[in-house]
């Protein structure tokens, strides 16, 4: 259900019992956790987004996951221009998680938030972000038939890693350059760095499923390059061409067990992607 007969207002909820990975093609697939890997039979979500103004908005949303937790979500986001080519944005984001029904996950009590600082000048964009897990269990969300979705708002939620293990504490710096202010138009180029410590998940529920997943004292970072071009007309407009590389570390002594028995600690990822919108009707 979609509703916007109020202006300014959007309205949403649902009701789901079975999905399709991003992966797959299949129209009935498992739900779960992510992170748990905590079955659940079906979720419901309610929610609105408001704008006050084309520079100020705000969003309240609600979901629960049947016998698993009852997920509340805010957010807020703002842009002031100093000037037709200075603006300064900000974004922020809160999740508070916490189980209901029969528990199936085990005990949850997970308060997540993330806060985000962009400073525009002319071509280039610079970004700070914090974020920041309070609990003793990951900030978790769904995934359907084994394949993890993009369902979370978070700052640092990036290509490889969330960032979002119990008690991390992760900052981002970002630099974003458009080129054609220098005369390349659809050319832009993104790099980030991102960093998270304190991880600490020795106080998750003995019988629950995030048991003996994170050890304490662990830590990680990631760094993305990406180049970007957007084909600027023609029969192929809007076509665009985006080439992501991704390294990530953790570190994986006996006692952080940042990943549990998983044990991995490193990966290096290139992503070529391609996105043509259709305008259908």
């Amino acid at each position: 259900l979609v509703s916007d007969e109020i202006s300014g207002l959007h309205f949403q909820g649902g009701y789901f019992y079975s999905g399709s990975g991003q992966n797959s093609t299949n129209q009935d697939g498992e739900l779960s956790t992510v992170y748990g890997e905590t079955d659940f039979n079906n979720a419901e979500y309610a929610g609105f987004d408001y704008s006050f103004t084309d520079d100020l908005g705000i969003g309240l949303h609600a979901a629960k996951y049947s016998d698993v937790w009852n997920q509340y979500y805010a957010d807020l986001y703002h842009t002031f221009s100093f000037s037709d080519d200075v603006s300064l944005s900000s974004s922020l984001n809160y999740y508070n998680t916490q189980d209901t029904g029969r528990s199936e996950a085990g005990s949850i009590n997970n308060n997540t938030y993330s806060a985000a600082f962009a400073l525009a000048v002319g071509a280039q964009t610079f970004t700070l972000a914090h974020q920041r897990v309070n609990g003793n269990t990951p900030f978790d969300y769904v995934n359907v038939d084994g394949a993890d979705g993009n369902s979370i708002w978070l700052a640092n939620s990036v290509q490889i890693s969330d960032f979002n293990a119990p008690g991390e504490k992760s900052y981002q710096a970002r630099y974003d350059l458009d080129m054609s202010t220098f005369g390349v138009p659809g050319l832009s180029f993104m790099a980030r760095y991102i960093t998270g410590s304190g991880v600490n998940g020795t106080n998750a529920d003995v019988d629950g499923d995030y048991a003996g997943s994170y050890g304490r004292g662990g830590d990680e970072w990631e760094r993305d390059l990406e180049v970007k071009y957007v084909i600027q007309e023609g029969a192929a407009k809007d076509l665009s061409f985006r080439v992501r590389q991704a390294t990530w570390r953790a570190n994986n002594s006996p006692d952080s067990g940042f990943y549990g028995s998983n044990g991995a600690n490193a990966l290096d990822e290139v992503r070529i992607i391609t996105e043509y919108p259709l305008d259908i009707l």
